[in-house]
């Protein structure tokens, strides 16, 4: 039996087929299909779609304007089910199991305290080979969670940015960060523990607060300040450059340990080919910049002013314009002493008697004030002693040995005398005796 109706089939009550009611059992529009309909026109259905049971297939496209509610799996095999176009919202409450591309414009992913998403390679970890988790989040503020990734190594092929917000930075409490590439930072760097580089690059400031370890190179284009004290450690001596690998080269380095067990501090210049040497200045009271002294590439020290040490030796020829020192040696020989009266130890309870000695002699001794200085009786032959007053010092008298004795010989006499006084305001100021024979024989030089 067939029911054919080239317009329009109305049924206002049921329509029974084979004592079976297809149509309108209840009195509702209810349609009732037994077998496979064959529809080769457009099916339009405004309401809902409620499968129970069995399988929907289909050679075309279905196309749904309301949603799609399956209490049942959701599974496509070979090619009755290839993939799902969604242009919504596709809300997942269960496991969304796929093993082709999911490809979508935006993803949620939901969990009361932690969401993640897993993935695992074929040959990989049953549960996952890399998570990436999020936690922490806040009901008030998005965007506020955090993220982890669980995984042995996280690559990064391009520019990773992590100056926005608040909460910008990058924090490592574990294993390090390797960047084979350069690692831009725009804001501060801070490290609570040991960061290790290849080389930094720095345009703006660089702090501190614990130990900082360079194994290499340290280039700096700019200032480099340091507040705290500066440690340089270099133990190994091979680090001293050789004749081979400097003869271009520019700047300062410091050095320690080059004597081998020594401990000594080496600094060298680099003079890119110039004389180069040492230069030493500093900033005076008035903001002004002085030269103290200069060493030259042939060890010859200028100096600019005087100089104060308590030794000077030299190997080599040395000129200098005056000597302030009590003591000028020649190979280990004194050839020159200078000795203020004031401080040659006095005769008991008279300190202003000076008794010389015949060893342990001053070549000059300079009249600084008041007094009798007794000169000594037998020093070796040719001894040379010479008194000088100082201009403003009181009358000094020079006497014999014994103070009576006649062996002074002044200048242009033959005849001794035992006294000779050097006046604070006129008379002889400068007196030079030459031992001989006993006698003190006094020259005008």
């Amino acid at each position: 039996m067939s029911i054919t109706s080239s317009n329009n089939l109305a049924v206002n009550n049921s329509l029974t087929v084979n004592s079976n009611t297809i149509l309108g059992v209840d009195n509702t529009s209810t349609l009732i299909i037994n077998s496979k309909p064959t529809i080769n026109s457009d099916l339009t259905i405004n309401a809902n779609i409620n499968q129970i049971s069995g399988n929907i297939s289909t050679t075309g496209d279905i196309t749904l304007n309301g949603n799609v509610i399956l209490t049942k799996t959701l599974t496509g095999v070979g090619s009755s089910f290839k993939g799902i176009t969604n242009t919504g919202t596709l809300s997942n409450i269960g496991t969304l199991s796929n093993t082709g591309t999911l490809s979508t414009g935006n993803l949620e992913i939901t969990n009361p305290s932690f969401s993640y998403i897993d993935m695992k390679t074929s040959s990989g970890n049953s549960d996952f080979d890399v998570r990436i988790g999020c936690s922490n989040g806040s009901s008030g503020t998005s965007g506020q969670g955090t993220l982890t990734i669980n995984a042995a190594n996280t690559t990064i092929t391009s520019s990773l940015t992590a100056n926005s917000g608040t909460f910008s930075g990058i924090t490592n409490n574990t294993s390090g960060i390797t960047n084979n590439s350069t690692l831009s930072q725009v804001g501060n760097a801070t490290f609570s523990n040991s960061a290790n580089f290849s080389s930094i690059q720095n345009s703006g400031n660089f702090v501190n607060s614990g130990f900082l370890t360079q194994n290499s190179t340290a280039n700096f284009n700019s200032d480099l300040n340091v507040s705290g004290l500066p440690y340089f450690n270099a133990p190994q001596t091979s680090l001293f450059p050789t004749s081979t690998s400097y003869s271009s080269k520019s700047g300062f380095e410091i050095f320690w340990n080059i004597k081998t067990s020594q401990g000594d501090t080496a600094f060298l210049n680099h003079s890119a080919g110039g004389s180069g040497g040492f230069n030493w200045w500093t900033i005076g009271i008035l903001h002004n910049r002085i030269n103290l002294m200069y060493l030259d590439d042939n060890k010859n020290l200028s100096l600019l002013d005087d100089v104060s040490c308590v030794s000077v030796t030299a190997t080599g020829a040395m000129s200098c314009n005056s000597i302030a020192t009590p003591t000028v040696s020649l190979n280990s020989q004194s050839i020159y002493s200078v000795m203020l009266f004031s401080n040659i130890t006095g005769n008991g309870s008279n300190v202003g008697q000076k008794f010389l000695g015949n060893n342990g002699l001053a070549e000059v001794y300079l009249i600084d004030s008041g007094g009798a200085i007794y000169l000594p009786q037998s020093p070796s032959a040719g001894t040379k002693l010479t008194l000088r007053r100082i201009v403003g010092a009181t009358t000094c008298n020079i006497y014999s040995y014994n103070g009576s004795a006649t062996v002074l010989i002044l200048s242009g006499q033959t005849n001794g005398t035992n006294v000779l006084s050097i006046a604070n305001a006129s008379g002889t100021t400068n007196a030079t005796f030459v031992y001989y024979s006993g006698n003190c024989i006094k020259f005008n030089f």
